[in-house]
């Protein structure tokens, strides 16, 4: 279009300069020909171009009537000129303005393109926070169903969220030295220590209920100075990185006396989906776990008791003794037991033990045994050993079964051992002695145990009692009291 602009205010130059009128004088036609170059001047400020040859011809032309001889390059000179306040035609000025709007209008696109990805960046943070909403809404409803399950308020679950996202620190007893006879106080140390963050597929356990059992002082024998002593615990999932076990599932753990742990899940046993809100969480420890399924076992399987025979039981008022004369007494037997207290016996006669004596204060065991059962017993629960036992085999009836579970009696020994059973006796009256641990039966015979174990909970037919001491420092003082017969029922630590 440049051209074309040039060419028509050319032909007005030309018509201009015919006219009639008379010539300017010189200084007239100076004036006049500045005019012209501004009107040329004007003409490219207004199409924002550079001359081209053929422009710089026609300016020429205009030029002629009064020969100002002026060439290319004087008038070149000229638009090079600054501008003044009326005129405004400089080549420099316009490439200054137009690299000024070049500028303006990159920089208006790249504020277009950013607030372009603002937008987006602003719209996946409301999709995001939508997520989040949606998310917060589930989890509220989980919070809220764990929240009737277990009885916790949301003080409780608020101070477990705040220990979840802080580096937990977690205390452990452990066995400083070998037991030298009974366990003693020195013989522990209680260590304080901090736990790395969880890796993904981990738990972190927090502590409810822990566990004081006989056979922990035998399995002391085999564990390393300065390591945690074993045992069982009813914890719950405080923070997750496992998507199978989120937080606030209540799991049983073999972790030993530690107040917090980190699993990987695998050896975590989760509740009974069908467990009863009534039932104490720390029954999974007793009559719901480990001792419970020992007697279940121990009477049913090993024993394989009918109704009609005969059952005695030693440490009959302990965690698993108790069961195990609850059980035999469904199963139409009669049942024996006894213990080391008056206040023992008088739980378990109340529990529905036909026969209870205090082994301490009877004059005579044997006799004691005969008089509770002059015909012998059909079958002989033993937690004891020692010489309780050499006492009982002797008043077995023919084809009579044996289930050794424990011999407390001589954990603490550090001399000889008493003497064992008569062989003779044994082999006369074809008698069968089994030991065993309740880690044999798993799956679906371990499920159905605890299956028959609740019905029976729920019908009332199975009854419990637990010892229990508050405070995770007494761990050493319960599991000492235990094995000195200190309990009656269950010895469990609250953590």
């Amino acid at each position: 279009m440049f051209p074309q602009d040039i060419r028509r205010r050319s032909q007005l130059l030309r018509e201009d300069a015919h006219s009639r009128r008379p010539p300017a004088e010189p200084d007239a036609r100076g004036q006049l020909l500045e005019q012209r170059f501004r009107a040329l001047s004007q003409a490219v400020l207004m199409t924002r171009a550079t001359a081209s040859s053929a422009a710089w011809r026609t300016l020429r032309m205009s030029l002629e009537p009064w020969k100002p001889q002026r060439t290319r390059a004087s008038i070149q000179l000229y638009l090079r000129r600054e501008p003044d306040a009326s005129t405004y035609t400089s080549r420099t000025v316009i490439k200054k303005e137009e690299e000024e709007k070049e500028e303006a209008e990159k920089e208006e696109q790249e504020e277009e393109e950013k607030e372009g990805v603002e937008e987006k960046d602003e719209g996946r943070r409301r999709r995001g926070r939508r997520r989040r909403k949606g998310g917060e809404d589930g989890e509220e409803n989980e919070r809220r169903k764990r929240r009737k399950r277990t009885g916790r308020g949301e003080e409780e679950e608020s101070k477990e969220k705040g220990r979840s996202l802080t580096m937990v620190r977690a205390k452990s007893w452990t066995l400083k030295k070998h037991f030298q006879g009974s366990p003693v106080q020195s013989d522990f140390e209680l260590k304080t220590a901090e736990l790395p963050p969880l890796k993904d597929g981990e738990v972190l356990l927090e502590a409810l209920f822990l566990s004081v059992d006989p056979y922990m002082r035998v399995a002391a024998k085999r564990l390393k100075e300065g390591k945690i002593m074993m045992g069982h615990q009813v914890a719950r999932i405080v923070e997750s990185k496992n998507s199978a076990l989120p937080t606030g599932t209540i799991v049983v753990a073999h972790s030993g006396w530690t107040t917090h742990s980190i699993s990987d899940g695998k050896e975590l046993e989760k509740l009974p989906t069908e467990w009863p809100d009534t039932v104490p969480l720390s029954l999974a420890l007793g009559t719901f776990g480990m001792p419970g399924l020992t007697a279940y076992f121990g009477i049913l399987d090993i024993c394989g008791v009918k109704g009609g025979e005969t059952v005695l039981v030693n440490a009959a008022a302990g965690a698993v003794g108790s069961v195990v004369g609850q059980i035999a007494k469904l199963k139409g037997c009669r049942v024996v037991g006894t213990a080391g207290s008056d206040a023992k016996i008088a739980y378990l006669k109340q529990i529905g033990f036909d026969v209870a004596f205090n082994y301490k204060t009877v004059d005579s065991l044997e006799e004691a045994l005969k008089k509770a059962s002059p015909d012998g017993y059909d079958c002989y629960f033993d937690n004891v050993g020692g010489e309780f036992s050499s006492t009982v085999i002797p008043q077995m009836k023919a084809f009579g079964r044996i289930a050794i579970c424990g011999a407390i009696s001589v954990y603490n020994s550090t001399g000889q051992l008493p003497p064992g059973p008569n062989p003779e006796s044994i082999i006369y009256k074809q008698l069968r002695m089994e030991g065993f641990i309740v880690t044999r039966w798993q799956g679906e015979v371990r499920e159905k145990a605890l299956k028959d174990l609740m019905k029976w909970f729920s019908e009332g037919k199975i009854q419990y009692h637990e010892h229990i001491i508050k405070g995770f420092e007494n761990m050493p003082a319960a599991f000492m009291g235990m094995l000195k017969g200190d309990n009656l029922g269950k010895t469990i630590v609250k953590a």
